[in-house]
């Protein structure tokens, strides 16, 4: 081969070697992709041998344990994922156009899937995961799906739908629609006159209602606006500290004020101090000593007992009441939040263990269903930071049986699932990414004499975080249960103004004061 003849086969050949290596590149370049696995779920017929399910086969269709009867779906509904628990769970907000009478607030629900999701799921480049397989639409949590079904006959807690095939799991088509959140503000700088507000998240729109609904007086020494929306608006009668008179007087027929028992009507008794919420179901005030401590001779609370007392609001009611022994080797218990009734309800303790130091001790589930008690450890003040009784006081939001709380500036916001089996705390990654974006939006440490904390409230299955900006007007965000802002509100000393989730200026009320947020158990 001569010289000429070499030359040509070299670069004929770097060219192929050139060629190769892009068509290489094109074919397997990265796709951005993360591949995860997915927890597998057992089928129904595997999880009532195991009895890892309530239900059994007595009552669960036939099809799902054998996956050859004939189906007749019951039930339809638009549903956002709230998260994938395995390849056959999904757990979803259920959003329209069925609601349930005896569900809690959140419409909180359970997808079981007949076939199952593949094992596998992609982690996209913003961190969400992609689930899907089988022939089910790209599944993505806080996106919307259509879904029909059968409902399982008496569920229990949350509704439980069993979808027979992808075929009807269906993304749902694209809506402006969001939470409606509801408010209460006020109208007046020499009343204290409140109106219903309302904000459309998704519309990025705020109405306010024309007639003021309850005026409250001797500002001074009032207590806080404790209310539910309606119809009828719940609010909470509050009595002065000082003259003992009651604050509240209602202006619209469309207010149903509760007034506790004779005992509960102040947080703070000559027994000591007390929590309170109301139970809706029972149209009744619960209440429960803020504290036990094991004083002196005693060295634990072994022995002791925790008295909870349920008063109807009706005319002649009498008190009832559900003692429970408290676990052995604890020195101190305080209550940081209740909800339900005597007969079916929950409440989240803090307690010292005996010999351990604070960061040891223990947060637990004071579980009641029907009628009877059950402790349950959900884990250490370790695993939330600084607990929930130092400092200043703790804030909570209920969503469904999500309790979520946060303490202190430089603690994260804990959650935990007042349903689960074995409740424990988490801190839900993507809802506390969201925290330093607002605290670099708040006041300077120049600004601040301590640290800020978060305030939480929830509507509407919807969270709600409030943080100052740095001119120390309140900013609340609307966010959804996977961490995604929806929106939010800007309020200062002469209106609330919304934004969309990308900053876009909605509508705009004049009001001289604050609002405030319902409370699903109006809990003080």
């Amino acid at each position: 081969m001569n010289t000429n003849g070499l030359v040509r086969f070299i670069v004929v050949g770097m060219v192929l070697l050139l060629c190769i290596s892009v068509g290489a590149y094109f074919l397997f370049r990265p796709s951005g992709r993360a591949v995860i696995s997915v927890p597998v779920g057992d089928d129904m017929a595997t999880q009532i041998k195991k009895g890892t399910t309530i239900y059994t086969t007595a009552n669960v269709p036939a099809f799902v344990l054998n996956g050859m009867d004939a189906v007749t779906t019951d039930f339809s509904a638009t549903v956002k994922v709230i998260n994938v628990l395995d390849t056959r769970t999904i757990r979803v907000e259920i959003l329209s156009p069925v609601s349930f009478s005896h569900q809690g607030p959140g419409n909180m629900g359970y997808l079981y899937l007949c076939v199952p999701l593949s094992t596998k799921a992609d982690q996209l480049a913003d961190g969400s995961e992609a689930f899907g397989g089988n022939g089910y639409p790209q599944i993505i949590a806080g996106q919307e799906y259509s879904i029909s079904g059968v409902l399982q006959p008496y569920w229990l807690d949350y509704p439980r739908v069993y979808i027979p095939s992808a075929v009807e799991f269906k993304r749902a088509p694209v809506s402006l629609e969001g939470p409606q959140i509801n408010m209460m503000g006020e109208i007046s700088t020499t009343r204290y006159d409140v109106v219903p507000l309302s904000w459309n998240v998704g519309w990025n729109t705020l109405q306010a209602s024309e007639s003021p609904v309850v005026y409250m007086s001797d500002i001074n020494n009032r207590g806080p606006l404790c209310w539910q929306p309606g119809p009828p608006v719940r609010v909470v009668q509050q009595w002065s500290y000082l003259s003992k008179k009651p604050l509240i007087t209602t202006i619209s027929k469309d207010v149903n004020l509760l007034t506790p028992a004779e005992g509960m009507q102040y947080l703070s008794t000559k027994d000591g101090e007390i929590k309170r919420w109301y139970a809706s179901d029972e149209n009744a005030f619960v209440a429960v000593p803020l504290e036990l401590d094991a004083l002196p001779p005693y060295k634990t609370l072994d022995g002791k007992t925790l008295t909870i007392t349920e008063q109807s609001i009706s005319s002649g009611s009498k008190a009832q009441t559900l003692t429970v022994a408290v676990p052995s080797d604890l020195t101190q218990i305080v209550v940081v939040y209740g909800s339900g009734s005597i007969t079916n309800g929950f409440i989240l303790v803090e307690a010292a263990d005996k010999g351990m130091s604070n960061m040891s001790d223990g947060i637990w589930l004071l579980r009641i269903s029907d009628g009877k008690a059950t402790w349950i450890r959900c884990g250490n003040r370790d695993a939330f930071t600084e607990g929930f009784i130092s400092d200043q006081e703790a804030s909570f939001a209920r969503v469904g049986s999500l309790l979520y709380f946060t303490h202190s500036h430089n603690g994260q916001i804990g959650c935990v699932d007042t349903a689960a089996t074995l409740p424990s705390i988490t801190l839900p990654e993507k809802i506390n990414i969201l925290l330093p974006q607002f605290y670099s939006k708040g006041p300077t440490n120049e600004q601040t004499v301590g640290p800020l904390q978060a305030q939480l409230a929830s509507d509407n299955g919807t969270l709600i975080i409030e943080y100052p900006d740095t001119n120390w007007d309140s900013l609340y965000y609307a966010v959804d249960a996977s961490g995604t802002v929806l929106g939010n509100l800007h309020v200062d000393k002469t209106s609330i103004t919304s934004f969309d989730a990308k900053g876009k200026q909605g509508s705009s009320i004049s009001t001289p004061g604050s609002i405030s947020f319902p409370s699903p158990d109006l809990f003080e």
